[in-house]
């Protein structure tokens, strides 16, 4: 090495196999949630391909490269207290989480979350997923959420007799009411696949009773067919 030779410490920047990063950010709905879910990703991406070892000048620009787009548009708005040269991924994260609460309309978001009902032919586990996905952008109470939650399942499951066995509970929790709701939807479903079977042997012993009745007549028209004949 000659001296004034510049060492650099930066590692090779080698491709991590089957690594992927996050899709990037969709700005068009529900931003505070979208950024939740880039944000975790983002987060296990960096712990996967060992980001922190790497400059930070690598670091800022894989996150801007990611992000896609519509949101680095949103990022050239922000205003830093820190010069690009030094800017850290953690300070661009905090400037978009503050973008992203500040985005959510409190009104609308329960607006959503109270209107939502579970719709014709939906399965409960997927109108809980939802429901429990729009309380998160709703600001309730940390201590209210279980009942809230737990008073939308009651007022929006679609089976009247699931509701009314909600009701009758006096001290309904949300857990309970979840096992309700799954257990009369599994008893539904399975009333569903049997009730078949007993269609069609109903319908069976109901045409051979039928055909034997038919039969009865036939041969008692015949005998009395052949007593005449005998008589005359």
């Amino acid at each position: 090495m000659q001296d004034g030779e510049q060492v650099n410490d930066a590692p090779v920047m080698r491709p991590v196999s089957g690594i992927k990063p996050p899709t990037p950010l969709c700005l068009d709905t529900n931003i505070a949630e979208t950024w939740k879910i880039f944000k975790q990703k983002w987060l296990n991406y960096s712990v996967l391909i060992k980001l922190t070892d790497y400059t930070r000048d690598y670091q800022v620009a894989l996150l801007l490269n990611t992000l896609g787009d519509d949101a680095l548009r949103v990022y050239n708005g922000f205003q830093f207290n820190t010069d690009e040269n030094v800017r850290t991924v953690q300070e661009i994260l905090n400037k978009f989480e503050a973008f992203a609460v500040g985005a959510v309309n409190e009104t609308y978001e329960r607006y959503m979350f109270n209107k939502r009902v579970q719709q014709e032919g939906e399965s409960f586990e997927t109108c809980q997923g939802a429901i429990r996905s729009l309380v998160k952008t709703c600001n309730y109470c940390a201590n209210c959420v279980s009942s809230i939650i737990r008073d939308r399942f009651v007022l929006g499951i679609r089976d009247q007799s699931t509701q009314q066995a909600l009701l009758k509970e006096r001290e309904l929790t949300l857990e309970t009411c979840v096992d309700i709701c799954k257990a009369s939807e599994n008893a539904s479903a399975q009333s569903k696949v049997l009730r078949p079977e007993t269609v069609n042997r109903v319908g069976t012993e109901g045409v051979n009773r039928g055909y034997r009745q038919k039969y009865k007549k036939k041969q008692s028209g015949t005998s009395g067919k052949s007593k005449a004949s005998s008589k005359s």
